[in-house]
């Protein structure tokens, strides 16, 4: 990326990480979560959402929904979420 670029894309990771991780602390802060490590459940769920364009394909086996999904399954047990059907 040019100088340009990687700043727009620097602050737009920046905005992204302090919304995650503001949802990951307000939901310790409420009872709702039980994670031990805010900063590195944070880097894990962001990793989860950049990683999903690698290898998502429309034309493969899961469709959108289903990888939102289990993707939110996913992150609601790494945040320590209770379990609700």
């Amino acid at each position: 990326l040019g100088p340009e670029h990687r700043t727009e894309i620097v602050e737009l990771r920046r905005r992204s990480d302090a919304v995650v991780r503001r949802i990951i602390s307000e939901g310790v802060r409420a009872g709702e979560f039980d994670v031990p490590d805010i900063p590195g459940t944070t880097l894990a769920v962001l990793s989860l959402c950049i990683d999903v364009a690698r290898w998502f394909n429309a034309q493969g086996s899961r469709t959108p929904d289903e990888v939102g999904a289990l993707y939110a399954d996913l992150v609601l047990r790494m945040v320590g979420a209770p379990h609700r059907p």
